[in-house]
């Protein structure tokens, strides 16, 4: 099943019907931690890291649809690098891991983006050096990340909450300091307020409706 299911959901992942490509990215995200799917993971890599900056272009006439895709193969193109590291060469390129944290967070489609939200905080406590980068490099925008759904109860879960305020409070005061200097004041106040959380046993206010 597998030698003809795969090759056309990388195919239809490209298709101008988003209900086709929405359906074929979903179909790639679920499929793609089996390891039976690293004999595709390069080919559906690389069309992923191509559709991606295109994705990012569409009209307003298409825009909420497209970022449907868009979030789904954001998903599978993550689950990818993470899970296919022997067969694909890119995901051991810190620069790779940098384009994938471009895309976060995730708001259009609430189930890939509570799963990716935690993949997210999973690889920083594993201390993932890629998705991490060089002397830390990644960091600020994962701290910017974090601040944008922190509190969103569609788009992180009560665990993935409790892993944020693990990886704040493995950082500390200092780490928050020196990665967190190039936030916007208003995202240093939501790390802090964090901070803060994760210092009185992992609650959490949540953040206000728009």
């Amino acid at each position: 099943m597998w030698p003809k299911l795969v090759p056309t959901l990388i195919q239809c992942v490209a298709d101008p019907d988003p209900k086709i490509a929405q359906a074929a990215a979903f179909g790639l995200a679920l499929a793609a931690p089996n390891p039976q799917f690293a004999t595709f993971a390069p080919q559906a890599t690389a069309q992923l890291q191509a559709l991606l900056p295109t994705m990012e272009k569409k009209g307003k006439k298409h825009k909420v649809r497209s970022l449907g895709v868009r979030d789904n193969a954001v998903s599978a193109y993550g689950l990818l690098l993470r899970h296919h590291r022997a067969a694909v060469p890119a995901a051991a390129d810190p620069a790779v891991w940098k384009q994938w944290l471009g895309y976060l967070p995730l708001k259009h489609d609430e189930e890939e983006a509570v799963k990716v939200h935690e993949m997210l905080i999973v690889l920083v406590l594993e201390q993932h050096a890629e998705l991490l980068g060089k002397d830390y490099a990644h960091l600020p925008k994962i701290l910017e990340i974090i601040a944008e759904i922190y509190g969103n109860t569609d788009l992180v879960t009560d665990d993935t909450t409790s892993k944020i305020h693990t990886m704040i409070k493995t950082l500390g005061e200092a780490g928050l300091s020196k990665f967190g200097a190039s936030l916007s004041p208003k995202q240093q106040k939501k790390i802090m307020r964090i901070w803060t959380n994760a210092q009185q046993q992992g609650g959490f206010t949540p953040a206000p409706r728009a």
